[in-house]
């Protein structure tokens, strides 16, 4: 028998993370359904997110504020990729297929690519936790800590793993570390 906290912490997870997902398909949906073939979804979407990330990195002030921002750079990041499609494909004639994959291209090349030069660490830029990982014990501790935090009366946390030696692997250290 799986544990309600388990189950809703992947439901709540499925939904974070497919969310961006399904708004990307609504659009090229509606892009298609006017004879429009964007292959650049994925690439818009890279750019504005390492531009909303670049931002949140850089701007200093309160946190409503420097999320704000973060949203609004990404946002027009990602219009301005798209209006560099648009004026390909519609103004130029350039072929819609070439046109989006290689916004994708682009974007895959100088998203986060671009932007290992502007910290010092991926993995801890000004000391925040980016990236995904399963192997170091400091973000499986945060994983554990923001988990209890959305769910302060959980009590147990299921923990999927493929190790014989799971308590002395990074989620028994993560685990040890948050008590």
């Amino acid at each position: 028998m799986i544990n309600d906290t388990i189950l809703v912490v992947i439901a709540a997870s499925a939904i974070a993370y497919g969310t961006p997902l399904l708004f990307a398909a609504l659009g090229e949906l509606l892009a298609e359904r006017s004879g429009v073939l964007n292959l650049g979804v994925e690439g818009m979407m890279l750019m504005g997110a390492v531009s909303g990330f670049w931002a949140v990195q850089t701007v200093g002030g309160p946190g409503w504020m420097v999320l704000l921002i973060a949203v609004l750079v990404a946002a027009l990041v990602a219009a301005a990729t798209a209006l560099i499609h648009a004026v390909l494909t519609i103004s130029l004639r350039a072929s819609q297929i070439v046109s989006g994959l290689a916004l994708t291209i682009f974007a895959g090349a100088s998203g986060l690519s671009s932007y290992v030069g502007h910290v010092a660490s991926l993995a801890r830029p000004g000391g925040n936790i980016t990236g995904l990982s399963m192997l170091l014990t400091e973000i499986v501790a945060k994983q554990l800590e923001i988990r209890k935090q959305a769910l302060p009366h959980m009590k147990r946390i299921g923990v999927f793993v493929v190790s014989k030696t799971w308590g002395s692997g990074p989620y028994g250290a993560g685990a040890k570390t948050r008590g």
